[in-house]
């Protein structure tokens, strides 16, 4: 039973971490003789799939041999040749692709052990405490805030050159990019269309037998629908993480004071888009949605058919799946267009209404943080080996130091007027300083 558990927390975990793309197929009708074919297929390629799969989850490190899954890509493949509907081979090619392409040096380099663990670890809490995809939906909610959050405050931005900073300090972060671009995103987005193609078929199942995991006796494994969204899921996170990641210029030196100043100044690339950046911005809208449309759906069809596949179902559970949907409907509320908020945002102690539309930052992205900012000279200092970026107002007086477009391209469409973002966040001429330090170490 260990390892059918460990089994499970592979084919979900290691999609959350091995981003890679499988091939497209028309869907056309196959004779009999075909749809055999592609089923010898299939069971060749789960013979080399599975086995791997548990050897994976046993070491508890990555291993790229293991991870290389191209043999089984290839015979899943070519299932999709004989039989474009053949729904086990969509999904064989989705996982093993996934995991092929995570075997890739450049991506090991990049992600390093910590990385490399991170979407192992998320998922084995998910799963392990029986949560399956109620506890996906907080995963989901957690990516959705701090993907939100880092694109609203350009300062967190920097926080997402943090996980390669520390691994090879000596590279900028569009080489990171650029492998997340190239190797990640085309990837990740085949095996999402592979997957939605499996969704759109509910009786859909996926079995393990125990001879597949080298057991003599045991019963099979059922992987169904319910997984499939929780796997889908994980892969539009991933989608959309990735998406955001590429979006902006974030080249930044610390250790360089000359690039520190040129990093800041007006009209440079950093905290710009990058080239189809705009497009990347719409596509981690587009993936933040569809992960949680994904987990609702999950949840709808773990609700109409509990007891088929691995993550449980259990009638005392139906409150919180309510409360749990409830948070969906919110979350996508939010994406989809404008939304009031009522909290209390300048911290006077009292309730504010502020109007949201979260939809402006990714269909009508910022092209330039920089140019949302007042007029300003850049100088830096030197502080414990990094520069710190001075920033000095050209305004001398709170009164004359005024946001240029308050509603920051619509994404507060309410506020109209400088005098109106000021009071909304509780910018006062008491707290104003003529000069803001950026500290070079953010995100190092």
């Amino acid at each position: 039973m260990r390892r059918v558990n460990h089994l499970l927390f592979v084919l979900i975990g290691v999609v959350g971490l091995t981003m890679a793309g499988c091939s497209k197929n028309e869907s056309t009708t196959a004779s009999e003789a075909d749809k055999s074919k592609a089923v010898e297929r299939v069971d060749q390629a789960n013979q080399i799939l599975v086995p791997k799969l548990a050897i994976l989850i046993s070491t508890q490190t990555p291993d790229t041999s293991l991870m290389n899954m191209s043999a089984a890509k290839s015979l899943y493949e070519e299932a999709l040749s004989y039989d474009p509907d053949n729904q086990d081979a969509h999904f064989g090619v989705a996982v093993s692709e996934l995991i092929t392409a995570f075997a890739d040096p450049s991506l090991q380099s990049a992600l390093g052990k910590s990385g490399a663990n991170a979407g192992p670890g998320a998922f084995s809490t998910v799963f392990k405490n029986k949560t399956g995809l109620a506890g996906l939906s907080s995963v989901v909610e957690k990516q959705f805030q701090s993907t939100t959050r880092s694109l609203i405050a350009p300062a967190f931005m920097l926080q997402l050159r943090k996980p390669f900073a520390v691994q090879a300090a000596t590279e900028p972060v569009s080489y990171y990019q650029g492998i997340v671009e190239n190797k990640i995103l085309p990837s990740i987005s085949d095996a999402i269309t592979h997957l939605n193609e499996v969704t759109k078929h509910s009786d859909f199942a996926f079995y393990i037998t125990p001879s597949q995991l080298g057991e003599q006796v045991g019963d099979s494994i059922r992987i169904g629908l319910t997984e499939v969204y929780a796997v889908l899921a994980v892969c539009q996170l991933v989608d959309a993480g990735a998406s955001a990641f590429v979006s902006y210029n974030l080249d930044y030196n610390p250790t360089d004071g000359a690039a520190v100043k040129q990093a800041w100044t007006s009209g440079s690339a950093f905290f710009a888009l990058r080239n189809g950046g705009a497009q990347r911005m719409k596509d981690t809208k587009t993936n933040l949605l569809g992960a949680l449309a994904s987990v609702k759906s999950g949840l709808q069809f773990l609700q109409q058919h509990p007891g088929g596949g691995i993550i449980p179902y259990r009638p005392e559970d139906q409150i919180q799946l309510a409360m749990i949907s409830s948070v969906i409907d919110s979350l996508t509320a939010v994406m989809s267009g404008p939304v009031q908020i009522t909290e209390d945002i300048n911290g006077d102690g009292m309730q504010e209404s502020l109007r949201l539309d979260m939809s402006k930052l990714f269909d009508n992205a910022i092209p330039d943080f920089k140019t949302k900012m007042p007029a300003y000279t850049v100088g830096v200092s030197l502080n414990n080996g990094y520069y710190d970026a001075v920033l000095t107002w050209q305004a001398t007086s709170f009164t004359s130091w005024t946001i240029p477009d308050p509603s920051f391209n619509g994404l507060f469409p309410a506020i109209t007027t400088d005098q109106q973002f000021k009071q909304t966040f509780g910018i006062t001429a008491a707290s104003w300083q003529q000069s803001v330090v950026i500290p070079g170490n953010m995100g190092v």
